[in-house]
């Protein structure tokens, strides 16, 4: 069980330490900006989804789905 344990506890440490050191100051990422200075964040977004934004006409008189 400790040597499990260990194991576990230096994989941690080797991917937190990773983690850690991949942030350096040459690879900082540039957000692109609008001309107000905020994040730019126009583009294609996808909101594909099977939920229904509106309740159906056939339970427009139901307060509740369930009990």
């Amino acid at each position: 069980m400790t040597i499990a344990r260990n194991c576990l506890l230096l994989l941690l440490a080797a991917v937190t330490s990773r983690r850690c050191f991949s942030h350096r100051a040459g690879n900082e990422v540039q957000v692109p900006r609008t001309e107000a200075g905020q994040p730019d964040l126009r583009g294609v977004w996808n909101f594909s989804t099977n939920v229904p934004l509106e309740r159906p006409s056939a339970f427009a008189d139901k307060k509740l789905f369930t009990r």
